[in-house]
């Protein structure tokens, strides 16, 4: 965790997971809580773009820098390819094999089409132009 390095966390959820400030709507912050933002969106009905159209609006009044995990898929989307391609992330980083589920007995196990999804990070900073770079990591160094 970044915290366990000595780096100030502002964690956020309109759910309860057991971690940071809970009841907090993303979407509906006017004013950033921190330079750089970090996040697994949530999928589906367009949530991910949402996120990341508004953490992008933030961070350019903070100068800071987007993270945000998506799935692996969501890179080759027809409706994101022209806005990928005019504002592209600075770096993405494919991962291999996590499974994005709340760890603990509450949810109980993904259920089987999570452990098939892939997922990357994709990292946008203020200063970034041109292509993406691009890398591979691998869940297994990390556990």
């Amino acid at each position: 965790m970044l915290t366990d390095h000595g780096h100030t966390v502002v964690s956020t959820d309109l759910y309860g997971y057991g971690f940071g400030e809970s009841g907090v709507d993303f979407l509906r912050q006017r004013e950033p809580r921190a330079k750089h933002i970090v996040t697994n969106p949530p999928y589906g009905n367009g949530l991910a773009d949402r996120f990341l159209h508004h953490a992008l609006t933030l961070a350019m009044r903070t100068g800071g820098k987007v993270a945000m995990l998506l799935n692996l898929a969501s890179l080759c989307h027809p409706i994101r390819t022209a806005e990928w391609q005019s504002a592209p992330p600075a770096r993405l980083y494919a991962i291999d094999d996590i499974v994005c589920w709340p760890e603990g007995g509450e949810y109980g196990p993904p259920p089987p089409y999570f452990t098939k999804h892939r997922y990357v990070w994709a990292v946008w900073t203020p200063e970034h132009a041109g292509p993406a770079a691009f890398w591979w990591l691998s869940g297994a160094d990390y556990r």
